[in-house]
């Protein structure tokens, strides 16, 4: 072959092998930067614990994947999968941006006081599509209002499933807490809404602690050997169509400190007590 033949061969060669190596590359950056859609085919990757304590911490380094931090652009935090011992998995504080975490797996915390996903005085948080095992705590937040926890499996944690303290309107649908301490805690929180949530073999599937003002609509609390739902110093709360069946001890209960609260369309089957207890005054059932 002469030397007009061979140059073009050359050229294709070297363009052959620019276009692998930047390949090659993208998906080397992507892949140590990871979580959320910039994943190659959406995988999953593990990383150490997270932990964002003011907006500007928003960043790839705390293992954020896209967004700007508003409404219609969150920062996403996602596809990641954290075992943690003695820490919190993802730990978000003192934030008013807006963020999702989602597709995480965070497992292992174990200890009492630890949490899968803790927010602690954050608004503008959404919490979707994660599972939170073996932790003293699936998902908790703290003096955190304004957030959406939805479609989340939180199981097999020693203390609560979901557990809000001091923390108002915000909207926890569809997750599902299963074999925890309790399924779904509420301490000091008003203007909550849980909607269609399921929880199964957890001590009390859900249970409110002087806690006002929220709606509870379609939920499932079953096989509990204590309560299905428990009420306990709250009043004015709206217990509407949920289900409490199969559980050891009394379907709902409120105790003496429970008033005026309003249970409609409420489904108590097979319970071994009940098929509900009032302790109250001027508590509605019909």
């Amino acid at each position: 072959m002469n030397k007009k033949g061979i140059a073009p061969l050359v050229i294709v060669a070297i363009v052959v092998v620019v276009a692998f190596v930047a390949v090659v590359s993208v998906y080397v950056v992507t892949r140590s930067e990871g979580g959320g859609e910039n994943h190659p085919n959406g995988g999953t990757y593990s990383r150490s614990a997270i932990r964002i304590q003011s907006n500007d911490q928003f960043t790839s380094a705390n293992g954020v994947t896209g967004g700007s931090g508003t409404a219609d652009d969150p920062y996403i935090i996602g596809n990641w999968d954290i075992s943690v011992e003695n820490t919190n998995g993802i730990w978000i504080e003192n934030t008013t941006a807006y963020f999702i975490i989602r597709n995480c797996l965070v497992e292992n915390g174990r200890s009492f006081f630890n949490c899968g996903i803790y927010l602690s005085n954050v608004i503008n948080g959404r919490i979707e599509n994660n599972t939170c095992s073996n932790n003293g705590f699936g998902i908790r937040l703290y003096s955190s209002d304004s957030n959406a926890i939805t479609g989340n499996t939180c199981e097999n944690d020693s203390q609560r499933g979901i557990y809000l303290s001091y923390s108002n309107y915000n909207n926890l649908t569809a997750n599902t807490c299963e074999n925890n301490g309790d399924g779904i805690d509420l301490y000091f929180s008003s203007y909550d809404n849980l909607t269609g949530n399921t929880c199964p073999n957890n001590n009390t599937g859900i249970f409110l602690a002087s806690s006002a003002y929220n709606n509870l609509t379609a939920n499932i609390c079953s096989n509990s050997p204590i309560y299905g739902l428990l009420l306990e110093s709250s009043s004015y709360n709206n217990l509407t169509g949920n289900t409490c069946e199969n559980n050891s001890g009394v379907g709902i209960f409120l105790n003496s400190s429970s008033n005026s609260n309003t249970m409609i369309g409420n489904n108590l089957l097979n319970n071994a007590f009940g098929p509900y207890a009032d302790g109250g005054t001027n508590n509605h059932w019909s």
